[in-house]
């Protein structure tokens, strides 16, 4: 059974007649394109799951670091992360958000990176003060 559809243009009308196959080729091709399409975005959206995993991974470390996460860095942003970065957030003066960018965790790994190497001074320091002999024995 044909199909009919009307173009219309300010000087004439045309009439076009479709074939039942000629519908469904369309289809199918729709199909497709929209089946690609979503493979397009599931690929997309696994990419992001990752790196937004990867993010909080490293969040959830440099917060560990700090002394205010003590979960499983499993990269989850669950509700230990969210407290920790709160209490984070609080000691820096901050409002305790659940927001928190890649520039932040920048920050946030500065500042463990710092506290983990004062801490590896400080150990440092007394070990080479307990290897050096007592005053009296220097002579």
């Amino acid at each position: 059974m044909p199909h009919h559809a009307r173009a219309q243009s300010d000087d004439d009308v045309v009439d076009e007649d479709f074939s039942d196959q000629e519908i469904v080729d369309e289809d199918f091709e729709d199909i497709i394109r929209l089946d690609t399409d979503l493979k397009k975005y599931q690929g997309q959206l696994a990419k992001e799951k990752s790196r937004q995993s990867k993010l909080v991974r490293r969040l959830q470390t440099a917060l560990q670091t700090l002394g205010f996460y003590y979960g499983k860095i499993d990269g989850d942003f669950g509700p230990g992360t969210e407290e920790a970065l709160g209490a984070y957030q609080q000691s820096k003066g901050l409002y305790p958000t659940s927001f928190i960018t890649e520039y932040d965790i920048d920050q946030l790994e500065a500042d463990a990176s710092a506290r983990a190497g004062v801490g590896s001074a400080m150990t440092d320091t007394a070990a080479a003060t307990l290897r050096s002999p007592a005053p009296e024995q220097q002579q």
